[in-house]
């Protein structure tokens, strides 16, 4: 199921990525698409002057995050006490966080990086793949690619066919009789449903739902009528599957099986 809004936290060395690191914020915030599911996204340069360590703002903004997007260039940064960059922690922490990591690297080169950098680089290179760049349209690009991805890929919108998509979380609760109702009859118009439904293919509507819900749900929402579902009984009352011996269990709601 969609989780939006989510927030996106933008790892970068600030001095040399500046100009990157703000067009990918404007770019995500006026988006018409993406500021729909992205309305926050965190640079640290755009908060205010508090009484806390940096180190302890950026690492608890990691974890608030639900997307860390890396931009990385051909400087490591400063370095604290233990011989670590901002960038290298941040990315470190949004890994142990298992927040969903997004690299982007400037340019082909990375004979050009400094040392450090080229060593971070390499590591993001074992954990995830990464996307290269070479400017700044081509890094909106990149990133608008990847976005989108991402939220297909959580569910906030789809690119299948409207009946062909799936309703994730889908149960019988969900289910509208009056639109069940109106489906059948459209399928019985349509020349889908003549005369009794074959005892060896017969299904209650109950049983189909509770296999295919997830894939049925947006028909039911739009009147639509997927294939393969000819078996279906008019009633939206549960029906047992036809038993071994015997007849199959009637429907208590007065309408006759189609």
């Amino acid at each position: 199921m969609s989780g939006a809004p989510y927030k996106i936290f933008i790892s970068s060395v600030q001095k040399e990525l500046a100009e990157e690191r703000r067009a990918v914020k404007n770019f995500i915030i006026h988006d018409p698409l993406l500021s729909r599911f992205i309305p926050d996204v965190f640079l640290f340069e755009d908060i205010p002057a508090k009484d806390r360590k940096p180190d302890d703002i950026y690492l608890d903004q990691v974890e608030r995050c639900d997307i860390y997007l890396g931009i990385f260039g051909n400087r490591y940064g400063w370095k604290n006490e233990d011989g670590k960059s901002p960038t290298e922690l941040e990315f470190e922490h949004a890994t142990a966080t298992r927040r969903e990591r997004l690299i982007f690297i400037k340019g082909d080169d990375d004979k050009a990086r400094e040392p450090e950098m080229a060593k971070l680089v390499s590591k993001a290179g074992r954990q995830l793949t990464r996307r290269r760049f070479s400017d700044t349209p081509a890094l909106i690009r990149e990133v608008y690619a990847s976005l989108v991805e991402c939220l297909e890929n959580r569910g906030d919108f789809r690119s299948r066919p409207f009946d062909d998509s799936l309703c994730d979380g889908a149960t019988l609760r969900d289910v509208d009789d009056a639109a069940v109702a109106d489906f059948v009859e459209t399928a019985e118009t349509a020349g889908r449903l003549k005369g009794p439904a074959p005892r060896k293919r017969f299904f209650g509507i109950s049983t189909c739902f509770e296999t295919a819900a997830p894939r049925m749900l947006p028909c039911f929402c739009s009147g639509r009528i997927p294939a393969g579902f000819s078996t279906i009984s008019r009633s939206t009352a549960s029906i047992s599957m036809e038993r071994k011996s015997g007849n199959p269990s009637r429907p208590s709601s007065p309408m006759t099986d189609g």
